[in-house]
């Protein structure tokens, strides 16, 4: 603290406290901001309240008031739900958003493949490391899950009607995999495989397939042929994101436990 001291006949005699003088010109400052927002903050919560059941008493300019106070409150509300809402929330949507459009993945060009692998890598870079560990074992991938979009040649030649149910089911503590392409005539194609798992990796390899053909009756079963793996890249409680062995990129969403009838 820096005092000067003036001679005692002078007119400019004073105790100079600088220092001083500005922290009380900083802290009135601070007090008139505060008083500021609370004045604000009292305007957005009350004058609704205050001014709405009576619109008589304050003239023509009560009505504008008070909707624009309330627009103001609105705004801010749906501002605040914005930045506390959890990024993965509004990545998912857009992920199943193109899925829709491409039709599964049927109609979808190299440019929106490449849309929805971008969104794939935003949506695992919004979610914390430590929520896409040991996947393959996790409890809440067995379930049934329903194929909303995937790349993979060889099921996007059996999609081609939107009706036609593409189902996987996964049973980790059984050791079993179940993939199911049912189309809408009722024409099953069932592929039954083993399955394992270490880290976000599963291990599967075919112990049969069956075609069915309700209309004359028929179950074709057909040999077993083949092995593979694929990496469980996100989990949650309605959405799984795989990754197969040949780099194919693969939605599914939880399904129901029964198929369709």
């Amino acid at each position: 603290l820096t005092m000067t001291m003036m001679g005692r006949g002078s007119p400019n005699s004073r105790l100079s406290l600088v220092p001083c003088e500005r922290s009380l010109l900083s802290c009135r400052l601070v007090v008139m901001m505060w008083c500021r927002c609370l004045t604000l903050a009292v305007l957005v919560l009350g004058v609704s309240g205050f001014v709405g059941p009576r619109p008589q008493r304050g003239g023509p300019w009560v009505q504008p008031l008070n909707a624009g106070v309330q627009g103001i409150a609105q705004s801010f509300s749906g501002a605040l739900a914005a930045l506390t809402r959890d990024p993965r929330a509004q990545l998912k949507e857009e992920i199943l958003n193109l899925a829709e459009e491409t039709n599964r993945g049927v109609t979808a060009t190299v440019e929106q493949k490449q849309a929805m692998d971008a969104l794939v890598d935003a949506l695992l870079a919004a979610t914390p490391d430590g929520e896409k560990r040991g996947l393959a074992s996790d409890p809440r991938i067995s379930t049934r899950w329903d194929l909303r979009y995937t790349t993979e040649a060889e099921l996007l030649v059996l999609m081609g009607s939107r009706a036609t149910l593409v189902t996987q089911v996964l049973d980790v503590p059984g050791a079993g995999l179940e993939n199911l392409v049912q189309w809408e005539n009722g024409v099953e194609f069932l592929v039954d495989s083993t399955l394992s798992g270490e880290g976000n990796r599963s291990f599967f390899k075919f112990k049969g397939a069956t075609l069915t053909i309700p209309q004359v009756n028929l179950a074709l079963p057909l040999p077993p042929v083949g092995k593979g793996w694929f990496d469980t890249l996100y989990l949650d409680k309605d959405m799984r994101l795989n990754r197969e062995i040949r780099g194919n990129t693969v939605v599914y969403t939880r399904g129901k436990p029964e198929r369709r009838a």
